[in-house]
């Protein structure tokens, strides 16, 4: 009976337990689906996030500038039909490039591209029309000939950020516009609803990427000093005011990644996480790190090894603050070899999390994290493959940190007794925690926030004596000689 009873709790472990980084087996075949789309002879360009873990996929037909595609996928990977015309909107255009698709706060589309030289944004119903309550009957194309946009985000409710970049016979100039999302210009925002970027007197400038958090918007540019490619970050408060205390003027460098093209993301405490990238000219291959940087944009030496990751392209940051990169194998021989690794903050990879995947080479691939926590890839089987080219989506497990469980840190204060320097660490760093220093009286003598794995505090000028230091729910006692 004892034997019975071990075996049969194995088994449903087991079951309720996947190993993280594993194909999630319970969506279509071994933890892959596939779709035929334009007689395979499709590529995809872009993917969302719907409601309940579906997806929308976007792309066109390869070799040509014609019949985009919009294709909803429920969460088990079959074809929702109920959006659009049983599942799809295509787009039928003689000189389209489909950009991005973005699902919306109120159950839209929003849907980039760029017609003839113009940049366009058009929301979508679900029921395949467009919305023509948005912008100019359903569109913002705020920008003439020789303008274009490679980048819009959204915030919490709605707002559109759009980048743009103007390229003409002077200097190059880049621009942000806001529109609210009805796709109406906010003129509240910086110059009557734009901000020009600092960056005219750079050199081949590019901006990459936009990102809207903790009220400031954060700006991804890489340029050409002394023929050497360098990256930088931009902030500006949310009304579009540049943060001069940032940087220099608004403006910092990103430290590490000279001649890597770059990426980034955010974690809650405002430090940045940056993916980056460049081409080795004797292998083809991809050689990839991961660098963190402080909320000042400073090298955080105490992640990795001395700030830097390498082999590893940061992609996603969870929920629970840990983050997944990937170093995946890109080859114009063999295709695209898929490998994510799982990592904490503090650039410790997560060993739980072992990766594995049922399907061979890709020629595209593109990945989301989803609401339940799981990754979801979307690509293009392998070109040289004989079968027509399928759409083909990988979930793999992945289990977020339950937040009591995330924010349940450690901490431990040494030397104590000291002469006035405590050194404060915690056992797992995810966010700013605000601590307190008072005396016997319980008056309180300093107060402040733990910004990193290890926070010095400073009381030199401090009388000889006990104090209390309270960080979360913990008191520590401290004795300073």
């Amino acid at each position: 009976m004892k034997t019975l009873l071990l075996v049969s709790s194995l088994f449903i472990s087991s079951i309720c337990f996947a190993q993280d980084g594993s194909p999630d087996l319970s969506y279509g075949v071994d933890g892959i689906v596939t779709h035929t789309v334009y007689n395979g002879t499709s590529y995809v360009e872009t993917i969302t996030e719907g409601k309940n873990n579906s997806v929308f996929v976007g792309g066109g037909r390869v070799m040509t500038h014609s019949d985009n595609f919009i294709m909803a996928i429920n969460d088990d990977g079959s074809i929702d039909e109920d959006f659009a015309d049983n599942g799809m909107i295509i787009i039928p255009s003689q000189n389209e490039d489909l950009l991005k698709i973005q699902y919306m706060p109120d159950g839209t589309l929003l849907v980039s591209s760029i017609i003839d030289s113009y940049y366009n944004i058009t929301k979508y119903n679900l029921n395949g029309s467009i919305n023509t309550a948005f912008g100019d009957n359903g569109r913002i194309q705020p920008f003439a000939v020789l303008r274009n946009s490679n980048f819009f985000t959204i915030d919490e409710l709605g707002n559109i950020y759009l980048l743009a970049r103007f390229s003409g016979y002077g200097p190059i100039d880049i621009e942000i516009l806001k529109f609210d999302s009805n796709g109406v210009l906010d003129i509240n925002f910086g110059n009557q609803g734009t901000i020009d970027l600092p960056v005219h007197y750079l050199d081949e400038v590019k901006a990459n990427k936009v990102i809207v958090k903790n009220n400031s918007i954060y700006i991804l540019v890489n340029y050409k000093e002394e023929n050497v490619l360098e990256n930088a970050i931009i902030k500006y408060s949310e009304n579009g005011i540049i943060d001069s205390n940032f940087g220099v003027n608004g403006t910092a460098s990103i430290p590490s990644v000279s001649n890597f093209n770059t990426t980034f993301n955010l974690f809650n405490n405002g430090s940045f996480l940056i993916g980056a990238r460049q081409i080795d000219p004797v292998t083809e291959l991809y050689i990839k790190k991961t660098v963190k940087l402080n909320a000042d944009a400073s090298l955080n030496l105490d992640f990795g090894i001395d700030g830097v990751i390498e082999g590893f392209e940061s992609s996603h940051i969870l929920p629970d603050q840990r983050f997944i990169a990937n170093a995946n194998t890109e080859n114009w021989d063999y295709g695209i070899l898929l490998h994510y690794a799982r990592f904490f903050n503090n650039g410790l990879q997560d060993q739980t999390f072992q990766f594995s995947t049922n399907f061979g080479s890709l020629s595209s691939n593109y990945s989301i994290i989803l609401n339940s926590g799981k990754l979801l890839t979307v690509g293009t089987d392998y070109y040289n493959n004989p079968q027509p080219l399928e759409i083909v989506l990988q979930k793999f497990n992945n289990t977020l940190l339950e937040t009591p469980k995330f924010k349940k840190e450690t901490f431990k204060v040494y030397p104590n007794p000291s002469n006035g320097i405590f050194t404060v660490e915690s056992s797992v760093f995810y966010e700013k925690e605000n601590y307190q220093i008072t005396d016997i009286t319980g008056k309180i003598i300093a107060t402040g926030q733990l910004n990193e794995l290890q926070t010095q505090l400073d009381l030199s000028s401090a009388q000889s004596g006990v104090y209390f230091l309270k960080i979360s729910n913990s008191v520590f006692r401290l004795l300073k000689n």
